[in-house]
């Protein structure tokens, strides 16, 4: 199937961005981060131009082809596109103890009361 000229410019826009977002990860502790994140979800606002399931397509589509992306590489990626065309969201993180008594942790994206990027079958306390 062709992709239209804007679709490819999205899944470019998007892949740049969340290589971005996961050289941040690598290089800076999460605090650091997070504001590098607020700072670029606020930075360059504009009026919906793609739509949310579009942007969320692109982040799921463009994910495998970024080395060591992550639900939280993804989540960020999410909140900066969305952020950016003023649609609603929230990051969350939760952790929850796994089968055998292990930490686990997870990242995922909310508009509303509707999880729309990295929904999970395992139910996670939110931190943050």
């Amino acid at each position: 199937m062709s992709r239209s000229n804007n679709d490819k410019k999205l899944l470019l826009k998007t892949w740049l961005l969340m290589g971005y977002i996961r050289l941040i990860l690598w290089i800076f502790p999460f605090q650091q981060t997070q504001t590098i994140v607020e700072k670029m979800a606020t930075k360059n606002k504009i009026k919906a131009k793609s739509s949310m399931e579009k942007l969320i397509w692109a982040v799921r589509v463009t994910s495998p082809f970024i080395p060591g992306s992550t639900c939280l590489t993804n989540a960020l990626t999410g909140y900066v596109l969305l952020s950016r065309e003023d649609y609603p969201n929230n990051l969350r993180i939760g952790v929850t103890k796994g089968d055998e008594g292990n930490f686990e942790a997870h990242a995922w994206l909310e508009s509303g009361d509707k999880t729309v990027l990295g929904e999970s079958e395992i139910e996670y306390q939110t931190i943050l």
